[in-house]
């Protein structure tokens, strides 16, 4: 297993707000060790992964004391393939948000600070399930590959731990597979045999639309207040463009939203936006230029 590039991130290194609980460090070389993969966050955060995250090697059990006691980071858990199909499902019970009803079974599952839920699933095989917002149930989000949950034992910026709710860390329960009423709900349909090819991932991105995603990304990471939504579309909208070109929509959302939320903008806010502005860029498809020259300044524009 090649090692892991993460520690060489340094574009959220900072100075900690304080030291890291020591059961970060304990309960992520227990997830390592279960097949589960990590990247660092920013101490005491939420977000955002270091630029890149989406495509980076898995990480390794010496990266994470890396992180975690020299650097006194907050660590991400990479869900979906990264981790062996781990999928969880986010439950903002802070907004309202409950699990539909229907047969769970017993799970891990994290009570965050903020007053949310982490059920912890898995799923078996190539299964297509997408990250999703609110699609199995009002605030109740979805994430897989190309998204991620805070790890259990970094801090929430209200100061409180993320924690396993008692009688439910994986030395009570072992992760139980998705439901299949759950799975049926949020498995994405096969394509039609006249639909184009599935896309390359991202280990055989073409160079040309790994700069263009990079240049996008840097574009909404730092734009100023009051731009910052306008930016976004714009981004989203330009590389919409290139879907039919190999961009891959998991990818370029991830990657956006990221760099929107190092912006100041919100999760939810950044997903309406980049929506929006992905399904205008598909619909005004554009070719690469054959000789596939580096991108430099944006030549699509987002209407206005």
């Amino acid at each position: 297993m090649a090692a892991c590039a993460c520690h060489e991130w340094t574009d959220i290194v900072e100075s900690p707000r304080e030291e890291p609980p020591p059961v970060l460090l304990t309960e992520a070389w227990a997830g390592q060790r279960m097949g589960w993969c990590y990247c660092p966050l920013p101490a005491g955060e939420k977000a955002p992964p270091p630029s890149g995250w989406t495509t980076a090697p898995r990480s390794t059990e010496d990266d994470l004391p890396v992180w975690v006691e020299q650097q006194g980071r907050n660590l991400a858990l990479r869900c979906g393939e990264p981790s062996g199909g781990l999928i969880v499902v986010d439950v903002d019970a802070y907004k309202g948000g409950v699990l539909p009803e229907g047969d769970w079974p017993a799970t891990p599952v994290v009570d965050t600070p903020g007053g949310g839920q982490h059920h912890y699933y898995k799923v078996r095989g190539d299964v297509a399930i997408k990250n999703s917002a609110g699609a199995l149930a009002r605030s109740v989000d979805i994430k897989t590959t190309h998204g991620y949950v805070v790890a259990v034992g970094s801090r929430h910026p209200n100061g409180g731990v993320y924690s396993w709710r008692p009688g439910h860390s994986p030395d009570d329960v072992p992760v139980a597979d998705l439901p299949p009423w759950v799975l049926a709900r949020l498995t994405r349909p096969e394509p039609a045999p006249h639909q184009p090819a599935a896309h390359p991932g991202p280990a055989r991105m073409d160079p040309y639309i790994a700069k263009a995603l990079a240049d996008e990304a840097e574009r909404v990471r730092t734009a100023p207040e009051g731009q910052r939504n306008s930016t976004l579309n714009t981004a989203a909208h330009a590389l919409g463009t290139l879907a039919s070109q190999g961009m891959d929509r998991e990818v370029a959302q991830a990657e956006l939203v990221a760099a929107a939320q190092v912006a100041g903008l919100g999760e939810h806010e950044a997903l309406a936006t980049f929506t929006s502005g992905w399904a205008a860029g598909t619909a005004k498809p554009r070719h690469a230029p054959q000789d596939r020259p580096m991108p430099g300044e944006r030549t699509v524009q987002a209407p206005a």
